[in-house]
């Protein structure tokens, strides 16, 4: 027990001692509990609106468009920087559940809602490509790299809990509109944390090379 907790401690030291991966990191976290926060709250707005059917529907709304445009949005992080794909992303996220948070507070039909679901579950899949292309261009030392990994399965594994949970609350507190603007406020942070970051250039350039 105690060699395991000397070892958590080590892979959070090597991963916050260095100050950009320490922003990369958090906001990575904010947006996995958004994602699984946002997810949720959805589902129920659906529920509350049609039942079993809603929902399944919301399921199909948000999935058929990430699987038909989500490898040609991850792609994106090979032709262009990185960091400006996850700044970019994040923003996406957060104007996307903020237009679902004010479409749910104004009370528009459900029919709005479900047509802007499928944004944010799109804005979502921008997320991991470049993260996992960053990564290994802003630690200092193997080490680093190798606890930056350790800590984005924790994170994931993190967020699964920590999103649902706090969307419990607000669905319970206020509804799916409260629920839904506080996970657009965790990804507007996301933003300002990687806004600075440069990282490295895109891995294909989107210049054409002349032939003589």
């Amino acid at each position: 027990m105690f060699l395991r907790f000397r070892t958590i401690l080590s892979v959070f030291r090597a991963a916050f001692e260095n100050p950009v991966l320490r922003r990369v990191g958090f906001a990575y976290a904010l947006f996995g509990a958004a994602e699984f926060g946002t997810w949720i709250t959805l589902l129920v707005f659906a529920f509350g609106h049609g039942g079993p059917s809603a929902s399944m529907l919301m399921v199909l709304v948000q999935l058929i468009p990430c699987i038909a445009l989500g490898p040609f949005l991850g792609a994106l992080a090979d032709r262009r920087r990185p960091s400006r794909v996850l700044c970019v992303g994040y923003g996406l996220q957060a104007v996307s559940m903020g237009a679902v948070a004010v479409a749910i507070g104004l009370g528009a039909p459900a029919l709005v809602v479900f047509a802007l679901a499928p944004l944010t579950s799109l804005s979502f899949t921008v997320t991991r490509p470049p993260q996992a292309a960053l990564l290994p261009a802003i630690v200092r030392t193997p080490d680093e790299l190798t606890a930056a990994n350790v800590m984005t399965g924790w994170t994931d594994a993190a967020a699964a809990l920590v999103g649902p949970a706090v969307v419990g609350i607000l669905l319970t507190w206020r509804g799916p509109g409260l629920a839904i603007a506080a996970m657009a406020g965790m990804t507007v942070i996301s933003t300002f944390l990687v806004a600075r970051v440069a990282g490295p250039a895109a891995a294909i350039s989107s210049e054409v090379v002349p032939v003589d």
